[in-house]
C-alpha cells in the first residue's frame, strides 16, 4: 500500500490555491512506498486547463513515480 506524508498534500494544495485561475502540475518522489516530495520540472507549461511537462528536462530519478496535477475548473472527475 502507498501512502503520502501530509506535509506533500499540504504543499500541492497550497501551489495549486497560488497557481490559480491556472493549473499546477509537478512529479511525486518516493521511497519505499512513500510519497515524501514534489518535483517541479523547469520549463512546465501552466494553462487555464491543462500542464504540459517538458519531459526532456525531467532527470533520470528512479525516485519519480507518478505526476499529480490540480483542476482549477472544480472537475472532480480524474483526468483522462
Amino acid at each position: 500500500m502507498w501512502s503520502i506524508r501530509r506535509r506533500v498534500i499540504r504543499m500541492v494544495m497550497e501551489a495549486s490555491r497560488d497557481s490559480l485561475p491556472k493549473e499546477f502540475g509537478a512529479f511525486l518522489r518516493a521511497e519505499k512506498k512513500v510519497i515524501y516530495e514534489i518535483a517541479i520540472l523547469p520549463g512546465t507549461i501552466q494553462g487555464d486547463s491543462h500542464t504540459i511537462f517538458q519531459i526532456y528536462n525531467k532527470p533520470i530519478d528512479f525516485s519519480m513515480v507518478g505526476s499529480i496535477h490540480s483542476h482549477p475548473s472544480g472537475v472532480i472527475s480524474p483526468s483522462d
